[in-house]
């Protein structure tokens, strides 16, 4: 069963959750872990700061929490991995192994900060995930290093379209044709999706329309820290 917090560099770390919205099926039980510092504030800065053998460290920690939602509260997890982890062959071995303790089912989000391998190196690693029995994600399509070629090169089996790309989509009647070329694009390649959307309604129901399903946004569900995970879970079920 999984800790609550935990203590890298002498600085204590805690899980939060955040479920995503499925229009398609009202009772999956799905979503994010996200650390953040004890204080409640975004560990995004800290994270960035951690050596490989840290990473590992983090990653493994989280595996214990996606068991223990699993456990309590049959929820399926997604966790972020820092691409700089797995950019050797030997980070990508260890990886591997840290995998098969997880939870089958489990996401793992590459995320935009640092560059992935070679395409062909690193969907070798996807399919030995897939192999233990979990599902890969390019982490904030649209950001950062997550651009066009990660879904020509790249064999993930879920895209996560980030927050901006989402932005003011009722001003942008361009870039609402963009999406609903991309969401077409994401079905003629197989591929799932959650959509990250701000607190706005407008851009929530244009996605829908365009065809998305899955979104993760502030206005369904805030992150919360496990401890308020039952009561919300609650709520999702008298709505």
């Amino acid at each position: 069963m999984g800790q609550e917090n935990f203590k890298l560099r002498g600085v204590r770390l805690e899980p939060y959750f955040q479920l995503y919205k499925n229009l398609d099926d009202e009772d999956a039980r799905e979503g994010e872990i996200l650390t953040r510092l004890e204080s409640g504030q975004s560990a995004f800065e800290f994270i960035a700061q951690l050596d490989s053998f840290e990473h590992f460290l983090l990653l493994e920690w989280l595996i214990e929490q996606s068991e223990f939602l699993k456990e309590e509260f049959n929820l399926q997890s997604s966790i972020n991995v820092d691409n700089s982890a797995i950019f050797s062959p030997m980070g990508q071995a260890q990886f591997l192994r840290i995998s098969e303790k997880g939870v089958p089912g489990t996401t793992f989000e590459f995320t935009e900060t640092n560059a992935l391998p070679p395409s062909g190196e690193i969907n070798k690693l996807f399919l030995g995930l897939r192999q233990n029995g979990h599902v890969t994600a390019l982490d904030d399509f649209g950001s950062g290093l997550n651009g066009m070629t990660m879904l020509t090169d790249y064999d993930f089996d879920v895209v996560k379209i980030d927050r901006m790309l989402t932005m003011d989509l009722g001003q942008r009647t361009a870039k609402v044709k963009v999406l609903s070329l991309l969401f077409e694009m994401l079905t003629a390649l197989n591929k799932s999706h959650v959509v990250e959307v701000y607190e706005s309604s407008e851009s929530f129901e244009l996605m829908a329309n365009a065809g998305y399903r899955v979104f993760q946004s502030f206005q369904f569900y805030k992150p919360v820290p496990f401890s308020e995970l039952g009561q919300v879970l609650i709520r999702k079920v008298k709505q």
